[in-house]
């Protein structure tokens, strides 16, 4: 239920393969279901489509960007690892993290 649109095409693939699976596991995380569910045939019929279902709960706007950055159906269009890394939530999750380590490390 993770399967790029380019697996199944049987074309080149490489990294925005695993950038389509962090948008499926994104998309279960955030709405607590597959995004694409049913028999195998009906699950690669919705991926080739790219027919992601709808956001039900309106979550952080910025949380449903990186998942449409992640969910493109084609690799031109899907986001690379830098550009998540680069995109503003990222980064201040990313400080926000890093400043709890250091609050840690001070303390041992």
């Amino acid at each position: 239920h993770y399967i790029a649109p380019e697996i199944y095409t049987r074309d080149v693939y490489d990294k925005p393969v695993d950038i389509w699976a962090l948008g499926c596991v994104l998309f279960e995380l955030m709405e607590l279901e597959k995004a694409f569910a049913g028999p195998e045939s009906i699950v690669r019929q919705k991926i080739m489509n790219a027919s992601w279902p709808p956001i039900k709960i309106k979550r952080n706007p910025d949380l449903e960007e990186i998942l449409d950055k992640c969910r493109a159906p084609t690799v031109d269009l899907r986001a690379t690892t830098t550009h998540l890394l680069f995109m503003a939530p990222v980064l201040m999750a990313i400080a926000k993290l890093c400043s709890i380590t250091d609050v840690r490390d001070e303390d041992d």
